[in-house]
């Protein structure tokens, strides 16, 4: 009587694995993306303000660094990242592409996005999980 397993059923328990960090990643990444979005909404209707009118130069100086440091550059930065987190995510769910599932794992670290900190957990837990040799065998390159 053989106990062995065939590889294919480890395979299939292993990528199960990463079915939660991996969700749980796309609905960090997911919210992140929405408010990445709304911020820079904001910060372009907030560039088109014209500071002009402003009558007080001290007000006027205060109004051009505040429209200054809402530029859309960081919002367009974190963005671009949480997609990277989004795709690993779903690279994960799908065991597709090692590699991109690795990349959204360190991406989802990066303190660059807002809501980072809910991010950091799923991130790590799906990088610790694909550090796992049957976990990469796994996946469908």
């Amino acid at each position: 009587m053989s106990t062995e397993v065939p590889i294919e059923a480890v395979a299939i328990n292993e990528s199960r694995r990463l079915h939660i960090p991996a969700i749980g990643l796309m609905v960090t990444s997911g919210i992140s993306i929405a408010f990445q979005l709304l911020f820079l909404a904001v910060s372009l209707v907030a560039e088109k303000r014209d500071l002009s009118q402003i009558a007080d130069d001290d007000t006027r100086r205060g109004a051009e660094v505040a429209a200054a440091l809402n530029s859309p550059l960081p919002s367009l930065l974190a963005l671009a990242v949480t997609s990277v987190a989004f795709i690993g995510g779903l690279m994960m769910l799908q065991s597709r592409s090692y590699e991109i599932a690795r990349a959204g794992a360190v991406a989802g670290m990066l303190p660059c996005a807002s809501l980072c900190i809910l991010n950091f957990p799923f991130a790590l837990w799906a990088f610790i999980v694909l550090s796992s040799p049957n976990v990469r065998r796994s996946f469908i390159n």
